[in-house]
């Protein structure tokens, strides 16, 4: 048994958790997106509260133009999720609510322990 595998994740959720924020993430199913328009349609919301923080992006990376001016990075605890990874993990054009600032979800990168996301977010 490894290092990452097994208590680290509940580990670093304890340590964590009680100084996090609520985050709220919007999860969308199902739907179309109509060609002309590129607008989808039929689409389902799932909301998710978990616990996280937001930064504005890096100057490095908005000086490498990898990221926009206005733009955020949220943690989540994968632990404090009130999902299962096997059934929903954050994606791309998801929506991130931290302490009112709201965001659409770019990329998703998980850590070698699987105990956070950061996720790189559009305002």
């Amino acid at each position: 048994m490894g290092l990452l595998d097994g208590e680290l994740q509940a580990t670093i959720h304890e340590a964590l958790s009680g100084i996090m924020l609520d985050v709220a993430v919007g999860h969308f199913t199902g739907g179309s997106v109509d060609p002309t328009t590129q607008k989808r349609t039929g689409v389902t919301e799932t909301a998710y509260t978990v616990k996280g923080f937001r930064d504005d992006s890096s100057t490095f990376f908005t000086s490498a133009g990898l990221s926009r001016e206005g733009d955020m990075t949220v943690m989540l605890l994968q632990d404090s999720r009130s999902w299962s990874p096997s059934v929903i993990a954050p994606f791309e054009g998801d929506k991130v609510t931290v302490q009112s600032e709201t965001g659409t979800v770019m990329a998703v990168h998980q850590d070698p322990a699987q105990a956070t996301y950061v996720l790189d977010c559009k305002r």
